[in-house]
């Protein structure tokens, strides 16, 4: 759309009494149509001296699409776009109610477009006036375009490994609009701007029940102190049951005493935990006691954050039929088959020093009783100590040392008092079995991160709320599952096939028929099956980059791709 970043132009200062003599005499000398320039030279020279210095300011709004306006007005031959009444109220309506995205309406120039209509209408002859509404309303169509078909905030420049694909448009958007204006489709192409899965359809109503909540004064907080259960009489239970009232319209019934903490509460409190995806036990303690004084204006930023996430996928949300997700901040893996979850488990992802990535690549094989090659910055920093110090450390855990071509090494053979971080001349690899660290299964989807979903011997954690264990990978709580489901469509892998191999312990790699798109995603609130939204916490701390960005001024550093088909 535009890579152009506007800053100012023509600041109408005061005159002073000598200025405005100088005006009054050079009125008269001249010939008055000098003076009185046509909308469309106006708007020509406006536009081609914004575009030769890359900026420009009107009302005190900065523009952001320079090199846009100049290719659109001059495919128009620099006649006014916005004359017809109804594509003004539609458009203006539009970036008014860009709130409803999670959008800010000061990005649109939403006031001064408004400050700039009511001169207007007092002076309809004023060829500045219109030009420079026009010029605002061209503008800030195309930032709103923008922001909802790409996303406001660019994912790139928040998280390095990103690499899901951006819209490709299929026409010069100057075209489209043109198009639009000309034809009266202005309504239809605002409509279709959004991204159209349910997701963020959604969100975008969810987005609207916690304002309203937040509006309303929000919530109240709890008062910290020792856990609350069921059957306790307390003072601080009567705020809990308010706090959950105002979310939930949980209301006790009449002869309940307010401080006593009974059953319906207790059922209350579970449903709050389950919809904060929290350990579900009826209690308030520390960390269910955090979350609800949360307050709902956080929580309306959160949905907003994550409804920008969701412009980030539109693509590829869009596009994939079948495959695999993993939520990131969620803990779960889910396999999509015709655009709907079908399955589900429990995950473990990267510990906060070892974050799982976000990308997308293509599943293409699966490993049966895998060998498991150590990472190297895992033998440098955590298992070099122990091999020096214990020669058993190895063959106790099923390990073998290995040359680069390799070869197993004898043990003995090594002089470990040579051997250091940074020499360190072999591999590391855990033989199959029950003890291996990527347990009886892995799959692989190559990536430049090293990262696949796998199997765990360490099963137990898969019962823990918040799952951020592993060095970067994803374990998956009933991955032998998976692999039956991604097998399904070659007859020889039935389950008890699958099984067999397991039991037979030979390493069996099982190429897929067809490669299957897997994301690697970061969602931190998201629809749950009760027609509310569930969020999460945010283990890697990173909806407030992302939530700077949304409210911060739009500053848009890269251009739409047409394609060229």
């Amino acid at each position: 759309m535009n890579d152009g970043i506007s800053v100012t132009h023509r600041r109408r200062l005061p005159w002073s009494a000598r200025e405005a003599i100088w005006v009054i005499l050079l009125l008269t000398l001249a010939p008055i149509t000098g003076w009185c320039q046509s909308a469309p030279e106006l708007l020509r020279q406006t536009v081609e001296n914004a575009h030769d210095s890359g900026e420009l300011e009107i009302a005190g709004s900065q523009l952001i699409a320079v090199d846009f306006l100049a290719r659109f007005y001059e495919g128009r031959r620099f006649e006014l776009a916005w004359t017809d009444p109804s594509n003004v109220e539609t458009v203006l309506h539009a970036l008014a109610a860009s709130g409803q995205h999670g959008l800010s309406p000061d990005d649109f120039h939403v006031e001064a477009i408004r400050l700039l209509r009511e001169q207007k209408t007092k002076q309809p002859n004023d060829a500045l006036i219109s030009t420079d509404l026009d010029l605002l309303l061209t503008d800030g169509m195309v930032a709103y375009v923008y922001q909802l078909v790409y996303g406001k905030v660019d994912p790139a420049a928040l998280t390095a490994s990103w690499n899901l694909k951006r819209p490709l448009l299929k026409r010069a958007p100057e075209d489209v609009l043109q198009d639009a204006l000309s034809v009266g489709s202005l309504a239809e192409l605002l409509k279709s701007l959004a991204p159209s899965f349910p997701y963020y359809q959604h969100m975008q109503d969810q987005l609207e029940s916690y304002r309203q909540i937040a509006n309303a004064g929000g919530w109240p907080s709890v008062p910290t102190g020792p856990t609350l259960r069921p059957g306790d009489i307390d003072p601080r239970v009567a705020a809990v049951r308010a706090r959950l009232a105002a979310e939930f319209g949980d209301k006790p019934a009449a002869s309940t005493n307010e401080n006593a903490f009974d059953a319906a509460l207790e059922q209350s409190v579970r449903r709050f935990q389950k919809h904060y995806a929290l350990d579900v036990d009826g209690a308030v303690g520390p960390k269910t006691l955090r979350i609800m004084n949360i307050t709902a204006a956080q929580r309306v930023d959160q949905i907003r954050v994550n409804m920008e996430r969701a412009r980030w996928v539109r693509e590829e949300a869009t596009e994939a039929e079948n495959f695999v997700h993993v939520n990131i901040a969620g803990f779960y893996v889910r396999h999509f088959e015709d655009r709907a979850s079908t399955w589900e488990t429990r995950a473990i992802v990267g510990a906060k020093y070892h974050k799982t990535p976000i990308f997308a690549a293509h599943m293409k094989y699966i490993v049966f009783n895998p060998t498991w090659t150590v990472p190297r910055s895992i033998i440098r920093k955590e298992m070099l100590p122990k091999m020096k110090a214990d020669p058993g450390y190895l063959p106790s855990r099923n390990f073998d040392l290995v040359d680069r071509s390799g070869r197993k090494v004898d043990l003995a053979s090594v002089d470990w008092a040579k051997v250091s971080a940074n020499n360190f001349p072999y591999n590391v690899v855990q033989r199959p079995g029950p003890r291996n660290a990527l347990g009886q299964v892995k799959f692989i989807f190559p990536n430049s991160h090293s990262v696949y979903l796998h199997d765990t011997p360490g099963r137990q954690l898969f019962d823990r709320s918040e799952r951020t264990f592993s060095h970067g990978c994803i374990r998956t709580k009933n991955p032998l599952d998976l692999a039956e489901r991604l097998l399904a469509d070659q007859p020889k892998w039935t389950r008890q096939a699958i099984d067999r191999t397991i039991e037979g312990g030979k390493t069996t790699t099982v190429h897929l028929t067809k490669p299957l798109r897997v994301f690697l995603l970061y969602w931190t609130a998201e629809p749950d099956e009760e027609g509310g939204v569930r969020f999460y916490e945010d283990a890697y701390d990173r909806d407030p980059a992302v939530l700077a960005a949304l409210d911060s001024p739009f500053r848009p550093d890269k251009k739409a791709v047409v394609a060229t088909e």
